[in-house]
């Protein structure tokens, strides 16, 4: 029976509240026959002594809270401890008031009626009076209201150059001291028609890289994300200026235009940013005329060969032959006269110095055919380290320079090289095998006694070489034929 009677108080509406709290119901005690006089609870969920046995029908819902003196005391007296005094009770170590109905030292007597809610203190934290059922949220890394929760919703206003701004509670630092969310300047500003950065401008001035295939530029936002008039170069007809203007990944290509003498009119080709080559000054002379006369009698020569070793002559000359007919040269010049051998790739290597020693030199260039060949074209050092090598020796000096391709290591300035060679009295013979030559600067870096020559085919350099060496063992000079060409003629000097 008495099991029943606390289970209807359990469940009586007055006497139901939300946790930490504990109803007075469950820690009632009542002067009862046999049991303590005095209320007593030990911290537990307490029980009723029943030795009266009363019915079951007087304790009904309606009738509890004025229920009789001998079931429910109207009053209970609990002695609490408050350790944190946040006038919150702790849930451990409570007593029942002694004989005389005091509390002990440090507890605090409290009486309560039938219904009354115990303010317990939340677990764990009964020393700690930042921390109770219902307190302000501080920032102090505790959940001080109990609510599962730490730091939360605990701000502070800052000011900014937008305006107030609130920040969160981000905990304690090392050091103990609170710390929030950092008051950031003002954004840069986006495409985003908004005044991001507080300036009182709207999306200003703002770029971002774009390309196409022409180049890069910048294209500039018109609001709302969208962005236009990007300013990288637009592909436009191809034009004589070194340019890749079509953006088609080639330059000057496919140009020609007309092109006029005092004789003729004529075609010429664009090639590097230059019109070169005018097909009129072939018929521009005056029948009779000689020009580009030599100067006699004969002198021995000194003949330095500078020849490409780079990678790409596996392909341009496999068979070696700018090599073997470089030996068929030496095996022509007079035995007083001598010759000298470099190679270069990404640099420049003097294989065979100057000597009359034809079997020697001949030795160096069979030598060489074997070196397996690589790197890049490097004309300037090799050109540069023949002038130093030709320049001390008395023999009329000459330079026969072959390449298949153009130069890309070093800074490769024609004209510099020429009056270098020129003040040294230094005369250069440029060959330039297969299409990939740049004839224009071969041509610019041959001197005016020397000369350009395009070889077709490797097949073609064996004869090239023959008469450059004839050039040199004959007088020489071009006249003009009675069709108005330019003709180079060989014999007794006029």
């Amino acid at each position: 029976m008495l099991e029943k009677i606390v289970k209807r108080i359990l469940s009586h509406s007055v006497f139901s509240r939300s946790r930490p709290y504990l109803t007075l119901a469950a820690l009632a005690i009542t002067y009862l026959p046999g049991c303590s006089e005095k209320p007593y609870w030990d911290g537990k969920a307490a029980s009723v002594a029943d030795t009266s046995t009363p019915t079951e029908d007087s304790y009904t819902q309606q009738n509890f809270p004025e229920a009789s003196e001998t079931s429910i005391p109207k009053y209970l007296s609990l002695c609490l401890k408050d350790k944190d005094k946040d006038t919150y009770f702790d849930k451990s170590g409570n007593q029942p008031p002694d004989e005389s109905g005091e509390c002990q030292k440090n507890y605090t007597k409290v009486t309560y009626s039938p219904g009354d809610i115990v303010p317990f203190d939340c677990d764990g934290y009964d020393d700690d009076n930042v921390i109770y059922p219902g307190a302000e949220e501080l920032c102090d890394n505790k959940d001080n209201d109990c609510d599962g929760k730490t730091d939360e919703g605990v701000y502070i206003t800052v000011q900014t150059i937008c305006g107030e701004k609130k920040i969160e509670c981000l905990g304690l630092d090392k050091n103990g001291n609170p710390t929030y969310e950092t008051a950031l300047p003002p954004k840069e500003s986006y495409c985003d028609g908004k005044d991001d950065n507080c300036n009182g401008q709207i999306d200003e001035k703002l770029t971002r890289p774009c390309s196409n295939a022409c180049g890069s530029g910048l294209e500039y936002c018109i609001g709302n994300n969208k962005w236009g008039n990007c300013d990288a170069p637009q592909p436009s007809a191809e034009i004589c200026d070194g340019y890749d203007n079509d953006c088609d990944g080639k330059t000057d290509e496919s140009l020609d235009k007309e092109c006029n003498t005092l004789c003729d009119v004529g075609t010429e080709i664009c090639v590097a940013g230059q019109w070169v080559d005018c097909d009129a000054d072939k018929n521009c002379c005056t029948p009779g005329s000689i020009t580009n006369e030599i100067a006699c009698p004969y002198d021995p020569h000194a003949f330095l060969f500078i020849i490409d070793h780079s990678g790409s002559m596996s392909d341009s000359d496999p068979n070696m032959l700018r090599y073997t007919g470089a030996i068929e040269f030496v095996d022509k010049i007079e035995n007083e006269e001598k010759s000298g051998l470099i190679v270069y790739s990404s640099n420049a290597e003097m294989m065979g110095y100057i000597t009359s020693n034809k079997e020697l030199v001949k030795s160096y260039l069979s030598e060489v055919m074997t070196n397996v060949l690589g790197g890049e074209t490097n004309i300037p050092a090799a050109m540069l380290l023949g002038i130093d090598e030709l320049k001390s020796i008395s023999e009329k000096r000459v330079i026969i320079l072959l390449t298949d391709g153009q130069s890309n290591v070093g800074d490769f300035n024609p004209n510099y090289l020429k009056n270098q060679a020129q003040s040294n009295d230094i005369r250069i013979y440029t060959l330039g095998l297969g299409p990939d030559v740049n004839s224009s600067q071969l041509n610019e870096l041959a001197t005016p006694n020397g000369g350009y020559y395009f070889v077709n085919s490797a097949s073609d350099i064996s004869s090239i070489y023959n008469t450059i060496l004839n050039t040199t063992k004959n007088e020489m000079w071009e006249e003009c034929d009675e069709t108005g060409n330019l003709v180079q003629k060989y014999g007794e000097c006029k």
